[in-house]
């Protein structure tokens, strides 16, 4: 197992995808950094809103800042990444013929799978340790070390659990497609529908349609969100919600890859 991981590790990293995930992983951060910098030395003369400085509306300080950076990577860039890595290592390969090669080797099938899942994983946290060192790092020693530290720190720590679900649903779809870029928009058009859904179920809810609610929390967005910045607030149905939408596809993926074809 550890040679067919590291095998996929040097496979990984002369690619293209691997290299803009975690470039993307140090420019949010670094260019939330600059910005609040930049809104905090303008003070009064700086952008202005209803006649009032902006600086003085918006919350100036580098977990402020960190906060933000790991918002911005978690809406859209990440996941978008993640699904199209996902998707070369797998559905494109398969396309390419170069995953036949893996299979008729004297390996278990599924060793293989989970030797991709788990380099796509490292990948992942190795970006939120980036995310995490400048934006809590550069921000605090910029913006200062004012406000409450701990949930940003635990904050990028569920962005851990959250990327696995995200690389595990990716891999599930690339044992279905045949290509990175029908991974990543199959993906997309996926979680776009899940969020408006969910939109949907938050107005039913606060409306008092108390079944919405409850429909809410096991919508596979809602356990992707368990964890809160704001407030620091670990929803524990969240990520049992999590931890089931992400078995149900790890063995789609793990049955789909023991029975894939090899033409």
């Amino acid at each position: 197992m550890k040679r067919i991981i590291k095998a996929e590790a040097v496979v990984l990293r002369h690619r293209l995808g691997p290299k803009a995930l975690l470039l993307v992983a140090a420019i949010i951060p670094l260019v939330v950094v600059i910005g609040y910098s930049t809104l905090a030395s303008q003070g009064e003369s700086g952008l202005q809103f209803n006649g009032q400085p902006l600086s003085a509306l918006v919350s100036i300080s580098g977990q402020d800042a960190a906060a933000l950076a790991l918002h911005g990577r978690n809406f859209f860039v990440m996941p978008l990444l993640l699904l199209f890595i996902a998707g070369q290592s797998l559905a494109s390969e398969r396309s390419t013929h170069v995953l036949r090669e893996q299979l008729l080797r004297p390996v278990a099938r599924t060793r293989v799978l989970w030797s991709k899942v788990i380099v796509l994983w490292a990948l992942s946290i190795l970006s939120v340790a980036v995310n995490a060192v400048i934006g809590l790092g550069l921000g605090g020693a910029v913006l200062g070390t004012e406000g409450e530290w701990g949930p940003v720190w635990w904050g990028h720590a569920a962005a851990i659990g959250s990327d696995l679900g995200i690389i595990l649903f990716g891999f599930m779809l690339s044992s279905v497609l045949r290509s990175a870029a029908g991974v990543m928009a199959v993906g997309l058009m996926l979680l776009g529908l899940d969020w408006a859904v969910r939109m949907g179920l938050s107005a039913l809810g606060f409306m008092g349609l108390e079944s919405a609610r409850t429909m809410l929390l096991f919508m596979p967005g809602s356990g992707l969100d368990f964890y809160r910045m704001e407030g620091g607030v670990f929803s524990i149905e969240a990520f049992a919600c999590l931890v089931v939408w992400s078995g149900l596809v790890a063995a789609i993926a793990h049955r789909r890859m023991g029975r894939m074809d090899t033409p």
